[in-house]
Parts: structure tokens; C-alpha cells; sequence
């Protein structure tokens, strides 16, 4: 299908890889992806907006490529250095150190938090095609 729309010229391409992965992965694990393909769409129309050619937008969504995967990298290494105390204590609360009903606000910094990873992703991947 990729192909097929690549022939026509459509601006409208469909990731092989996102694709493939959708397949098997459950639907909380696809949403960064589809949040990663809202943020491309966004920098190229923002990079075409701009006077950029398809160089550019290519350029802005390699950078964005690349701090994505960086990011991704870097949540697998926290995840194996948690891993080593949270299997010596046979616990994962051995690191807890939220007081009691903080779990509302939790989920309010997080969500924060991944706004600001979008965000920042945004401007990084347009920085350089400016």
C-alpha cells in the first residue's frame, strides 16, 4: 500500500515498519508511534509552511528520528538499572518514595512531562531546518 501511494504522490505515506509493529503490539504500546507520526506531519507542515522543500522536511524528520530513538534507547538502559534493584529486593515498590495518595498528582506530572517531550521533539526537529 506504501508503494502504491508513493507512486501517486501523495503526501500520505503508511510506515512498513509502524505498520508491522501495530500488528503485534497492544494498543498502549502504539500510541507513542501514532503520537511520533502526529509530530512528523506537524514539523513537515511546519517545514513546508516555512519555504522548505522536501530536503528540508526529510532533514527535520531525521533529526526527530533520531532523538526518538534516543529516547527509546535510553528508556530500555533506566529499565535495566531498575531491574537490578528491584530483583535483589524482590519488590518494585523498593524504590517508592511517593507518600500515601500521591497518585492523582502522579499521573498529572506525567502527563506533563510527556507534553513537554512532545513539544520538545517538535521545535528540536525544526531547529534543524531553520
Amino acid at each position: 500500500m506504501d508503494q502504491v501511494l508513493k507512486a501517486r504522490g501523495s503526501s500520505l505515506r503508511i510506515p512498513v515498519l509502524a505498520v508491522a509493529v501495530g500488528i503485534y503490539l497492544p494498543i498502549e504500546l502504539e500510541v507513542p508511534i501514532f503520537v511520533g507520526g502526529v509530530v512528523a506531519w506537524l514539523v513537515g507542515r511546519a517545514v513546508r509552511r516555512g519555504g522548505g522543500d522536501n530536503g528540508a522536511v526529510e532533514q527535520a524528520n531525521h533529526r526527530g528520528l533520531l532523538i526518538s530513538s534516543g529516547l527509546i534507547t535510553g528508556e530500555a538502559l533506566v529499565g535495566i538499572f531498575l531491574a537490578i534493584p528491584f530483583a535483589a529486593a524482590q519488590s518494585t515498590d523498593v524504590l517508592n518514595v511517593a507518600p500515601e495518595g500521591f497518585d492523582t498528582a502522579a499521573s498529572w506530572i506525567g502527563a506533563a512531562v510527556v507534553v513537554g517531550f512532545i513539544l520538545w521533539l517538535y521545535r528540536a526537529s525544526l531547529r534543524s531546518s531553520e
